[in-house]
């Protein structure tokens, strides 16, 4: 049976370390690291969606930064195994959770229990390791090896758990109630379908107590005249039977109909209108974009007092105010566990080969038929013709022992005693330990080459052991070679606006006391080591076959044909741009067919424009894509860059960071991060907010980095109400933020950080105080756009005059026009070609016209469209000709944006014509699935 070992990111660059262990068909990932998703694309090996099993070595924006690409690209049920915590860490993204009635199978792994984890393919034993710094450290060290006894706790994976039937409604619209323009509060609950409940800690189910709150939100719509329900009949369908009790549940706050000893509320079965949950039940508690079950014996208990409580607070909530009370309910969640800091790494066992048969044997005993089978299955049988039991042993050759995989996770010194010293990994050393294998190695380069920790390697210097290292020091290259190749071919065609991306580096030499070893070495991306026992020695050997550190990234556009010898070629336009006046270039190109009042303001611009420096603004798309990453686009982020000012960001959707990075490369990186003042969240669709978990941390760490005061470390995030909560829950669930050693510690990282939502920016004048004495900016103001709860674009203006406009995601909207009037810049999406129209009044997108349209009707100087759904839109194909109007005029200064497009507001005026040399194919498409619409 062979097993392997793929590397999903090494740890180096932008990468976190994460490995995928596969053996057959099943494969298990360890850790959701930056950038592990994404790399994977259009790659023919194994992807992280492949998996539906997930352990977790900690708690932390590192491990989990591309958790939700996982989540949501994989269609199965998911096991998901960590320390302690991990329900609440989960919990935390229960916005999302729900996507495609997925169940999340959940355990926690503490120190007081023993116990492994198996689905026959798959034996998995998690050590708990503690913080030096934890008062409750306790290492177990009297089981100095680990075995398969039966006396261990063998947990499937799956659990073999029935949960019954999933609930659907059989009309997805019966609990839809049209309210004119807007979504009503029906589209924002959970009751076009759900999950069984075992327990509310009452006699009524969630989805009874549910249905009674927008029954109760719809009488007050009908009364308010807001919906075209009008007939009470219509409204009796909504009505749930046993409303009057659910209503007496809700405001009785006395629990004296219950009457229950919470501490024996388990072994009460005397009240049988109760659902009474045992250990081996499950429990679920739903609120809007939120369906999660958790295992109770190894996870966060909960009391029928607790619940009861808990269900009451989210109701009231919800119908104190219909339209933010199902977002603000979202804060009345489980009651926090404590944060441990535990971390966890991993031994794994392949299953042992068994041992040829021997038929001469079996003959020889008189075994025949079915009992050869349970020969084989490792029973015993009776053999009458020699009177005795007969077992395996007799009649099968020695099985092969399988080989272990041990992942080792030390994310800070913290950890580095408890591991050195842990007797369950000692038991794999020696010089003739019983298993062969690999020992991966995610350990920081400053915590790998002590000599503590190089001793600890070598007590598994055997050449049966390979160990593979995952951290900075590896290579650093670029890991989206296509990607890397659109990048360098647009570098080519306009070097200002696309200049070449950071160069790659080649892995540093390991530390010099384990420089001799043969069997250690630096981890590749994509490399596999592949786990035979049968091959000499048992040693793991080597697939480098899918590494792509030595890929061509070279990439040359096809392009126009050139231009008559009269006219320069955009080509020399670019090559000998500082030469050349800004304004005749622009004067050049443009014609006086705009209204005069238009024209008037854009010739204010031009000379607003052309008093800037070359460091007053510098706008860079990190990503451009649309719903999800693709290898071409990344997710949602603009960085607005004000140099010796700071830093802005607009949105941070999944691989912001990576993106940074492979921009500026690691210092340059701090750098801008240090001076990131201001973060607007347009909505909390993921591809919009994924990353910025990963990013506050990496700003945490390059501030303490670079020393940097702590009265200069001030940062606010503009988000949707109830975005607070939820990126709060979220941090506060990073159990190793309560690491108190070295310069990983996240202690205070929140006294820097402050929140401010849609409704309540305005009346807080530290918000506005704080965007003029840091940025410059004088005016910031946002509005509510057409796409999904909570969406909002943005307008900031400068005290220097410019005025920048975004509008995040929406359908054609006239209150953002109005609002991004006589911009100098409007940033706009643009997801969809004008012939998918439908599509995008759908999914709430715009065409390219209607992108067009709202910037022509704001007024304003210039536009970049982005958020595209396709890899090459051919724009000038498909932007649309207003009658009457010439195509150069109603397009005149449009632009449009790939991944890395970096434009200096003092070049402005020639970004309309930085790609016209490129040919482009209409029919060049990455259409990709939207999975967050």
């Amino acid at each position: 049976m062979k097993a392997s070992i793929k590397i999903m990111s090494t740890g180096s660059g932008y990468t976190d370390p994460s490995v995928m262990i596969t053996n057959g068909n099943q494969k298990y990932c360890f850790n959701m690291g930056n950038g592990i998703h994404r790399q994977s694309l259009g790659s023919n090996h194994s992807k992280p969606a492949d998996s539906d099993i997930l352990f977790l070595t900690h708690l932390d924006p590192s491990t989990e930064t591309d958790f939700l690409n996982y989540v949501l690209r994989n269609r199965e049920d998911l096991s998901i195994i960590g320390p302690n915590g991990l329900t609440s860490n989960l919990m935390s993204y229960r916005y999302f959770l729900s996507k495609r009635y997925k169940t999340f199978y959940i355990t926690e792994c503490s120190s007081d229990e023993s116990f492994h984890l198996s689905d026959g393919h798959l034996s998995v034993y998690p050590v708990v390791i503690k913080s030096s710094n934890d008062s409750s450290s306790s290492q177990i060290t009297a089981e100095t090896t680990i075995t398969t006894n039966d006396s261990l706790n063998k947990l499937p994976f799956t659990f073999n758990k029935s949960f019954g039937a999933i609930e659907r409604p059989t009309n997805n619209n019966s609990m839809r109630v049209a309210v004119g323009s807007s979504k009503s509060f029906y589209d924002w609950t959970i009751l076009r379908g759900g999950i069984i409940h075992s327990s509310t800690g009452s006699e009524f189910t969630m989805g009874e107590i549910e249905q009674y709150a927008s029954y109760r939100l719809l009488k007050e719509d009908i009364k308010a005249g807001t919906t075209k329900i009008s007939s009470k009949e219509e409204l009796l369908q909504f009505k749930p039977k046993n409303s009057k009790e659910i209503k007496k549940f809700l405001l009785d706050n006395s629990d004296s109909n219950y009457n229950l000893d919470e501490s024996n509320n388990n072994n009460n079965n005397n009240n049988k209108s109760l659902v009474i949950p045992t250990e081996k039940e499950f429990w679920c508690m739903e609120s809007r974009h939120f369906r999660l079950i958790t295992r109770l014996t190894k996870s966060l208990r909960l009391t029928d007092k607790e619940k009861r409580d808990m269900i009451r607070k989210r109701m009231n909530i919800y119908l104190k105010d219909p339209v933010y009370g199902p977002i603000n309910s979202h804060a009345v969640t489980f009651p926090k566990s404590q944060r441990s800091s535990d971390v966890i790494c991993y031994i794994c066992h392949l299953p042992d080969i068994v041992g040829k048969f021997s038929i001469e044997k079996a003959n020889e005993f008189g075994i025949v038929g079915i009992g050869r089978s349970k020969l084989c299955k490792g029973e015993s049988v009776f053999s009458e013709k020699v009177g005795r039991m007969i077992s395996p042993q007799e009649v099968l050759s020695p099985s092969t022992i399988g080989p272990a995989m041990i992942i080792i996770a030390c994310p800070t010194i913290d950890y580095l005693n408890s591991i050195i010293t842990n007797q369950k990994i000692l038991s794999y050393s020696g010089s003739d330990p019983e298993r062969s294998g690999c020992i991966v190695h995610m350990v920081p380069e400053e915590i790998f080459s002590l000599p503590e920790y190089c001793s600890f390697i070598m007590k598994f210097s055997n050449e049966k052991w390979q160990h593979i290292v995952l951290n900075k020091n590896c290579a650093y290259h670029e890991l989206i070679p296509l990607s890397g190749q659109l990048v360098n071919g647009l570098n080519k065609v306009s070097p200002m606006f696309y200049p070449k991306l950071y160069p790659y580096s080649t892995s540093n030499p390991l530390p010099d006391s384990l420089s001799m070893i043969p069997n250690i070495q630096r981890g590749r991306f994509h490399q596999t080591i592949i786990m035979n026992p049968l091959s000499p020695l048992g040693h793991p050997l080597f697939d480098n076959s899918a590494c792509i550190e030595n890929q061509d990234n070279d990439f040359t556009f096809e392009m126009k044909s050139p231009s008559p010898p009269s006219s320069p070629s955009k080509s020399q336009i670019d090559n000998n741009i500082s030469n050349l006046d800004s304004t005749t270039i622009y004067n050049k190109k443009r014609k006086s067919l705009i209204s005069s009042s238009r024209n008037e303001f854009i010739k204010s611009q031009n000379k607003l424009i052309e008093g800037f420096s070359d460091r007053e603004l510098e706008l860079v798309f990190l990503g451009t894509g649309c719903s999800q990453t693709s290898l071409f686009r990344s997710e949602t982020c603009i960085l607005l860059n004000l140099f010796d000012k700071g830093s802005i960001l607009f949105d941070t959707g999944g691989g912001a960071y990576s993106q940074l990075y492979r921009k500026y490369g690691d210092q340059e990186t701090k750098q801008i991060l240090s001076g990131l003042k201001f973060i607007f969240i347009s909505h909390l669709h993921a591809d919009h907010h994924q990353d910025l978990q990963k990013l506050l941390e990496a700003r945490h760490l390059a501030m303490e980095e670079l020393y940097t005061p702590f009265e200069k470390r001030s940062l606010v995030i503009l988000s949707p109400p109830g975005a607070n909560g939820y990126i709060r829950d979220l941090e506060k669930s990073f159990t190793l933020h309560n690491s108190s050693g070295g310069g990983s510690s996240f202690k205070g990282v929140w006294k820097y950080v402050q929140f401010f939502n849609f409704s309540n920016y305005q009346q807080d004048s530290l918000f506005s105080q704080f965007l003029k004495k840091q940025l410059g900016i004088t005016k910031c103001a946002v509005v509510s756009v057409i796409h999904s709860f909570g969406a909002h674009g943005i307008m900031i203006e400068s005290e220097n005059g410019w005025k920048v406009s975004y509008s995040g995601d929406t359908s054609y909207c006239d209150d953002f026009v109005q609002l991004a009037d006589n911009s100098t810049i409007v940033i706009h999406e643009a997801t969809f070609h004008d012939c998918q129209q439908d599509k995008a009044n759908q999914k709430r997108h715009c065409t390219f016209k209607d992108a067009i349209n709202a910037f022509n009707h704001s007024n304003s100087h210039s536009t970049i469209l982005t958020h595209f759904s396709q890899r090459y839109p051919n724009i000038k194909a498909s932007l649309p000709i207003s009658s009457g109007d010439d195509d150069e005029d109603y397009i005149q200064n449009v632009s449009y944006a790939f991944d890395f497009l970096t434009v200096n507001i003092k070049n402005l005026n020639l970004l309309p014509s930085a790609l016209d040399g490129l040919k482009t194919n209409e029919a060049d498409n990455e259409e990709v699935e939207d999975l967050d619409e």
